[in-house]
């Protein structure tokens, strides 16, 4: 909201209103798709692991996610150091195979920025919550822009038969399970149906 000597502007106001309504309106439908969901924590690490076919597994902004990273990767000087340590803090890491896609495809890497990292008593496991979710393919610009981004709740999701494992900076990480929503579904259903004309649309929504 703008305030000029004492008065609001009223356009400023209602624009905020109106960003607050539809974020609102998205947190509401977010939570009634998945209200009585039984979410479970997953470890994903170096060893390959594949989504159960009726269960999807995501990282969101929404939660905090247990990460151990890869030796070496706090030392100053290294470039996982770099990142972690620069504005905004950000991590690359989990790499995925997407279950549509050719087995000889590449796997595509995601990452994301977050404020702040707090390491966990008598453990080297940081409680990390992502605030920008960097999708595959995503540049150092987007890292930058994040900063301006105005929050709203947002998840990476991998879908059934995605393998999903570890590399570069991260060397394990919990990811959240849940039974797949409707929405989830009907998104993995469009999916399937852009693979099935030549068009895959890749793991994540």
């Amino acid at each position: 909201m703008t305030k000029f000597f004492g008065l609001y502007d009223s356009n400023c106001f209602l624009m905020g209103l109106t960003k607050s309504l539809i974020c609102l309106s998205f947190i509401v439908c977010l939570s009634a798709d998945t209200f009585g969901q039984d979410v479970k924590e997953v470890l994903v690490s170096r060893a390959h692991r594949k989504v159960p076919n009726g269960k999807v597994w995501s990282i969101s902004n929404q939660e905090t996610h247990k990460v151990l990273f890869s030796e070496g990767a706090l030392q100053s000087g290294t470039f996982c150091y770099a990142f972690l340590y620069s504005n905004p803090g950000h991590v690359f890491g989990i790499a995925y195979q997407d279950g549509l896609e050719p087995k000889n495809r590449r796997p595509k890497n995601i990452g994301f920025t977050f404020q702040n990292m707090e390491e966990t008593i008598g453990s080297d496991v940081y409680l990390i919550k992502p605030h920008f979710i960097l999708r595959n393919g995503i540049g150092m610009d987007a890292v930058k822009n994040s900063l301006s981004w105005e929050y709203e709740p947002t998840e990476a999701v991998f879908y059934p038969e995605t393998v999903v494992f570890t590399n570069g900076c991260i060397s394990e990480m919990v990811l959240f399970e849940r039974e797949m929503t409707e929405t989830d579904k009907a998104k993995h259903q469009e999916r399937i149906a852009k693979t099935e004309q030549g068009q895959t649309s890749g793991s994540m929504e």
